[in-house]
């Protein structure tokens, strides 16, 4: 009975759950001069304009940044899309055998084409490539030239043959056995 007392002075909540109150209640209870809501206008006027040269200044920089990216974009370099390692395929491959380069030469020829990145057939072109080749050539047509010492004879490369008579060589043959 003592809660039924409690509500019985205050108002009463309706369907929605909320309470009504009189008007009179919500209201200040202390009115506010016509003065002092001209200053709060005159404050408010105040602080919209303030936040219009501000907006404005925002917008402006926004702009700003905006135009400045656009011409950073238009001086970068434009980004390749990364292409595939260039490198001989069979067929290249069995066309460079057949016209008579080396295992050697082919292989530096693929390591040219994936240096430069050109096909086999510009990086053959090249003229470092082909003096390259040439050079290798050579070394090569030299050292098949020069004949390699045989077990048989004890001579150093590049010393003159001693020429024996026959008994020297017998002389020789019986010491060695």
């Amino acid at each position: 009975m003592d809660n039924e007392n409690e509500l019985q002075g205050s108002p009463k909540p309706d369907e929605s759950g909320l309470v009504e109150q009189p008007l009179e209640e919500l209201a200040p209870q202390d009115e506010q001069p016509a003065e002092e809501a001209d200053a709060l206008k005159e404050q408010l006027a105040k602080v919209k304009e303030r936040n219009q040269v501000l907006f404005n200044r925002a917008k402006q920089a926004e702009d700003t940044k905006k135009k400045q990216r656009e011409e950073l974009e238009k001086l970068r370099p434009k980004k390749e899309e990364p292409k595939a390692q260039p490198t001989l395929d069979a067929r290249e491959y069995a066309r460079l055998l057949h016209q008579g380069y080396s295992e050697e030469e082919i292989d530096f020829v693929e390591k040219q084409v994936k240096v430069l990145g050109k096909p086999a057939s510009d990086v053959l072109k090249d003229a470092f490539t082909l003096s390259a080749i040439r050079g290798v050539r050579e070394k090569k047509k030299a050292e098949q030239a020069t004949p390699s010492p045989s077990a048989r004879s004890p001579q150093k490369q590049g010393e003159k043959t001693k020429h024996l008579t026959p008994d020297e060589w017998r002389a020789q043959r019986t010491k060695r056995n």
